[in-house]
């Protein structure tokens, strides 16, 4: 049952969940925050149907720099 797993399990599954989540699903969430600019190749417009033109250099770098920010997060 899902109600009954230690802190352990749940770790283990978190773990688990993490390292099957796809780098791409991870980039596409900071996206829709509004927090992140969207990555080289991502060819989905904006809410208005507009293109952002978003220089994709700097695009992939404000994800890398954004993510580097959150890994250091010490909880």
């Amino acid at each position: 049952s899902a109600y009954k797993i230690d802190q352990l399990q749940a770790m283990q599954w978190s773990s688990l969940l993490w390292s099957s989540t796809e780098a791409k699903a991870v980039a596409h969430c900071w996206q829709k925050t509004g927090l992140a600019t969207p990555l080289r190749g991502n060819d989905e417009p904006d809410e208005d149907g507009e293109d952002e033109g978003v220089e994709e250099d700097d695009a992939d770098g404000e994800i890398v720099d954004l993510m580097l920010k959150v890994v250091s997060i010490s909880l």
